[in-house]
């Protein structure tokens, strides 16, 4: 998973899409195959948080599927 912060300063993006929260989601919730346990997912979710920029943890875009990843499914 591609690290968007390069992109958070006063010439690029204020948010993107994160990609990450929906990857630690998945893995935690839906995922047979990656099961994460909570603690790995609280890593997870505290790793990106600890590297972007405060305000821009606000207002990131925090979607499970769109036209740019594979769709959710509850039978991987």
């Amino acid at each position: 998973m591609v690290n968007p912060t390069p992109w958070f300063n006063d010439k690029a993006f204020d948010a993107v899409m994160n990609y990450r929260f929906a990857n630690a989601v998945k893995e935690f919730v839906i995922d047979k195959k990656i099961k994460l346990v909570a603690t790995a997912f609280v890593d997870s979710i505290n790793s990106y948080i600890n590297q972007y920029p405060k305000d821009n943890t606000y207002v990131l875009q925090n979607l499970m599927d769109s036209h740019d990843v594979d769709r959710c499914h509850l039978n991987n």
